[in-house]
């Protein structure tokens, strides 16, 4: 089971974009390929980097949103499961692992997790035993987004949904400029409303999540 990375960003991200890759090249287990959609940017913007992970950058001069990018991005892979991670966040050292198994021990078409924010962000990962994972639980909400059934509390980051491949022909983030900033939780929620399909949410916070302008 081949996984993917998909990360939209732009011509403001890169200066961090370099943390992000560091934590992908930190993981337990590398990914088969990582592709950045970086807009509103040239070639000469972006820095050379060295992974031992097969790394893409596309490179468009002019202005594209999140939903574009990591449309873009996400077609560019040929892997099995395609995760999406956000330019300026951080991944725990076990995301990718947890992710996998998870689609290995319990066939599903998507993936969430929970995630650390604001103060949180400046402590170190917490090294699970094992991934802390319900099945099934996920439903859509009136909103259009994720939440866990029974109305139980639950952090879910929309933006860093893993998916399998196949679910892209049928759902794919929004691109209209109305639903920007939105586009990551109704992208879930379509998927979720799709017929027969079946979840994973991991409990363990496999994430460091900035708000936009705030970062490490």
């Amino acid at each position: 089971m081949r996984i993917g990375i998909a990360i939209p960003c732009y011509k403001f991200h890169i200066p961090v974009l370099k943390n992000c890759l560091d934590s992908i090249e930190s993981q337990t287990i590398k990914p088969d390929s990582v592709i950045v959609s970086c807009s509103s940017s040239s070639q000469s913007d972006i820095p050379e980097y060295s992974y031992s992970f097969p790394l893409k950058i596309l490179v468009h001069e002019e202005r594209k949103n999140a939903a574009q990018n990591r449309n873009i991005a996400a077609a560019a892979l040929d892997t099995d499961l395609v995760s999406f991670f956000d330019a300026d966040d951080t991944m725990h050292p076990q995301r990718l692992e947890f992710i996998r198994d998870s689609f290995r021990k319990e066939p599903c078409a998507i993936v969430l997790h929970s995630f650390l924010e604001n103060t949180e962000t400046t402590k170190p990962f917490i090294w699970n035993v094992s991934p802390i994972l319900h099945k099934n639980m996920l439903r859509r909400a009136p909103s259009g987004c994720v939440v866990l059934e029974g109305g139980r509390s639950a952090r879910i980051h929309h933006s860093q949904c893993t998916v399998e491949k196949t679910i892209l022909s049928k759902v794919q983030f929004k691109e209209n400029s109305i639903y920007e900033r939105r586009e990551d939780a109704l992208f879930c929620g379509d998927i979720l409303a799709l017929p027969g399909i079946q979840s994973v949410y991991l409990e363990n916070q496999l994430s460091k999540y900035y708000m936009e302008g705030v970062w490490h």
